[in-house]
């Protein structure tokens, strides 16, 4: 759910701009991906602002509005004293900002089956080529049962290292069993990517081929 001080999101559901229901028979850690007008999806790609950015209008952030009209947009709430978003080449510069993850979710039965989640920086659909900055415990889920989830992950980052760090944790349940823990952050080595474009791709990965369903209702950033 989107506050005042979200400044990028994703919200689920089957439209252009909405992140898509995914449902995986592969062990294959799968990027999350959105709906197009074309009909061909595309990878989720939470994009930070910097100086650089080329923002159009300004949508409300909210799942009550229509979100095919959404486009990882700008929150208007956020800035009410500004004409445009004020962001610039020191907005996230050592200044943390905090990426949310929620949604729900049904596994495949199988004695082997878990369930992890990944957030990587970058922008491609293959995890190998994005940078993990965060990921959870792999969750066991050998019954057929529905689960929920909230990760919520604080990211820093300054242009002069290009290091990102992110740590944060993960809340919900399997099964009617808690599933509260660390979602660990690692030290990323700096590149020159990072001082242009801070964007988060975020990855679901079933422990065997019998997968299961996964459904995101929010994926966001907001700032802290």
């Amino acid at each position: 759910m989107a506050n005042v001080n979200t400044f990028a999101a994703f919200f689920g559901g089957t439209g252009r701009n909405q992140i898509l229901s995914q449902t995986l028979a592969t062990a294959t850690a799968t990027a999350l991906q959105v709906g197009t007008d074309s009909g061909t999806p595309a990878t989720a790609v939470l994009v930070v602002p910097t100086q650089s950015a080329i923002l159009g209008g300004i949508s409300p952030l909210s799942p009550n509005v229509n979100q095919a009209l959404l486009n990882a947009a700008v929150i208007a709430g956020s800035f009410p004293s500004y004409p445009d978003p004020p962001f610039n080449s020191g907005s996230f510069n050592g200044r943390a900002f905090k990426i949310r993850w929620a949604g729900t979710g049904s596994a495949a039965a199988n004695a082997g089956n878990t369930l992890t989640f990944t957030l990587t920086q970058g922008t491609s659909a293959t995890i190998g080529s994005d940078k993990a900055i965060g990921a959870s415990a792999a969750i066991a889920t050998a019954s057929a049962a529905n689960l929920n989830f909230a990760i919520e992950a604080t990211v820093v980052w300054d242009v002069t290292s290009g290091y990102i760090n992110s740590d944060g944790r993960i809340v919900g349940s399997y099964n009617g069993t808690t599933i509260n823990g660390a979602f660990t952050g690692t030290t990323q080595t700096g590149l020159t990517t990072y001082a242009t474009a801070l964007t988060f791709v975020p990855f679901i990965t079933w422990g065997n081929a019998l997968g299961g369903t996964m459904t995101t209702s929010d994926f966001s950033a907001e700032q802290v």
